[in-house]
């Protein structure tokens, strides 16, 4: 018995002990943690309530800024603008002076045209940062229409008017804002499915079908045609009803065909495949522009540079185009290296920006010869400052002095 008791005062004093050992590392643990969580909370506690200040005064997202205007043109605006004529002189004469030159114009964000605040607030900081004139785009590319349209074919697309604001009172916006109202329409590049008939859009040849650039369940998409009556109606109304609301000048873009495959031209048939097909773009932009000056608005014709120097681009027919204007897209930092202007290779590689865009610059103004009139329209895209400049120096130089800048 005295073993037996023994034995159990000896595990009984070890149970004590290790009891006394737990309570005083759990204290200490408690005392750690404690000091961690004090350590943590002051850490954080400032960040989490900056993050829900900034919510509140609607400060998490950045401001939209416009490109920085180079100090040659934000002179030339503060003095009233130049009143020379870009392309050599050809700026002149009817109806290219309708274009009122000696404007610098700001491409306004799609993302700035769903309600007035976001307009009036974009429009505010591009006249603060020296800009004469705003472009909003009304129809984008793909077919998104970002105003109130009274058109009974936009109507049948499904969610393709994005704004309630009516093109009036979008005018009026920038008009009070002391610039001057352009607008840019795409006329083809439209995916929109027209009601079930899929008005205006490519049809497979001696059917009603509708094309579509690719399989459906692979994101194929239709396309508005210019050759289609539906398609050049449309035109028409958005050109007239939008010049109707007040805007000066008028934009039309997207004057192009699809990327056929040549399994493509087979289905559609001999209406892409004849070589004269550029004509139905050429008739739809006059037709556009047309119904634009019954207003007294004037037009441009959006053209890609990299398209006119390489060859790509159909809408590029001076000789069809006599008197009209184009506006010259020209993304530098994404433009092609090399290309061949009659039998010389140019390799704009190996140039400076300055020195690019006056080579580009000048074999487009070369090809237009005295037929059209040409505006630059510069797109910043991942360009610094002094490369910004420096391109806007050099079309400056070559006798531009109306410019959109995006």
């Amino acid at each position: 018995m005295a073993l037996n008791s023994g034995r159990r005062v000896y595990r009984k004093g070890m149970g004590s002990r290790k009891k006394r050992s737990k309570t005083v590392v759990n204290s200490f643990l408690i005392v750690i943690g404690l000091a961690v969580a004090v350590f943590l909370g002051i850490s954080i506690a400032g960040p989490i309530r900056e993050y829900f200040r900034n919510r509140e005064i609607g400060g998490a997202a950045d401001p939209w800024v416009p490109p920085a205007l180079p100090d040659i043109i934000a002179a030339d605006s503060n003095s009233g603008g130049n009143t020379g004529g870009g392309n050599g002189g050809n700026n002149s004469g009817s109806p290219s002076e309708r274009a009122e030159r000696g404007f610098s114009a700001c491409q306004i964000p799609v993302s700035a045209m769903t309600n007035s605040d976001t307009l009036k607030d974009a429009l505010i900081q591009a006249r603060t940062d020296g800009y004469t004139a705003a472009v909003v785009t009304l129809k984008d590319k793909g077919g998104a229409i970002y105003y109130s349209t009274a058109s009974e074919m936009a109507l049948l697309a499904d969610n393709a008017v994005k704004s309630d604001l009516t093109a009036e009172h979008i005018c009026a916006l920038i008009v009070a804002a002391g610039l001057k109202p352009i607008a840019s329409v795409n006329l083809l590049e439209d995916h929109n499915i027209y009601g079930a008939g899929r008005q205006g859009a490519f049809k497979f040849e001696n059917s009603i079908s509708t094309w579509f650039d690719n399989r459906v369940d692979m994101g194929g998409k239709p396309w508005l045609s210019p050759f289609d009556t539906d398609t050049q109606d449309y035109a028409a109304f958005l050109a007239d009803e939008v010049s109707k609301a007040g805007f000066e000048t008028l934009i039309f873009d997207g004057l192009v065909f699809p990327p056929f495959r040549s399994s493509d031209l087979n289905y559609i048939g001999s209406i892409v495949k004849n070589e004269s097909r550029y004509q139905a773009l050429v008739n739809l932009a006059l037709l556009a522009a047309d119904a634009a000056a019954s207003n007294g608005a004037a037009s441009m014709l959006h053209i890609s540079a990299a398209d006119i120097i390489t060859g790509g681009s159909e809408i590029f027919k001076p000789d069809s185009l006599e008197g009209a204007t184009a506006l010259i897209y020209y993304a530098p930092e994404s433009f092609v290296k090399t290309f061949v202007d009659g039998n010389q290779e140019i390799v704009l590689s190996d140039m400076n920006i300055s020195d690019s865009t006056t080579v580009v610059f000048n074999v487009i103004s070369q090809k237009a010869g005295d037929k059209l009139a040409l505006i630059p329209h510069v797109d910043s895209t991942g360009m610094n400052q002094e490369d910004f400049s420096d391109a806007i120096t050099s079309l400056i130089a070559l006798g531009y002095d109306s410019y959109v800048i995006s």
